[in-house]
């Protein structure tokens, strides 16, 4: 579904989680004027899971030197640009082993004997974390609803009036079915 909102210019497309990517969110909007409006894909590390502990997104990261500070306050090593498995710029900051003593919270940290923190390009993880804080409000769940009633037509025209298949062989008749549908 696109909404168009005159006043300010940008274009609405509501989507699904697997059409929402991080970098699309950045990209879509700066490139083409449209905001992409759907579930992001929630994280699936530990942390994030069993709502305890210390993920990602509690890290401050100072984006230019790139060194990471944990919620207890220990500064963390640099992080290195890398291209992860799937094609994917990524930028993973290690702990230093050698960062003093053991931390009192290490176990909230991480299970590993070394912790790495992976995170997006700034651009993407800022763009992320924004969808995230607003998937939470209400204003977002009722722009989101609209899609539940565009995809219950679909699916009707789908599986109640087989809309996939042509009815007729022919070149005439199945073009007339397409154009209806």
């Amino acid at each position: 579904a696109t909404v168009y909102a005159d006043d300010d210019a940008i274009w609405l497309h509501i989507v699904d989680t697997g059409d929402l990517e991080a970098e699309w969110l950045v990209t879509s909007q700066r490139a083409y004027g449209v905001e992409l409006l759907g579930p992001t894909r929630p994280d699936d590390r530990w942390q994030a899971r069993a709502g305890q502990g210390f993920d990602a997104g509690s890290f401050v990261i100072d984006w230019e030197q790139r060194p990471a500070r944990c919620p207890v306050g220990r500064q963390r090593s640099r992080g290195t640009p890398v291209i992860e498995s799937r094609h994917q710029a990524v930028i993973k900051i290690k702990v230093a082993r050698h960062d003093g003593p053991p931390c009192p919270s290490r176990l909230a940290c991480t299970r590993a004997t070394r912790r790495t923190i992976t995170v997006r390009p700034q651009a993407d993880y800022l763009g992320l974390q924004a969808a995230r804080r607003r998937e939470q409000t209400a204003a977002d769940h009722g722009e989101y609803a609209k899609r539940a009633g565009i995809e219950a037509t679909i699916s009707h025209a789908v599986r109640g009036d087989g809309v996939r298949r042509a009815r007729d062989v022919g070149a005439l008749k199945p073009h007339r079915q397409h154009v209806l549908t």
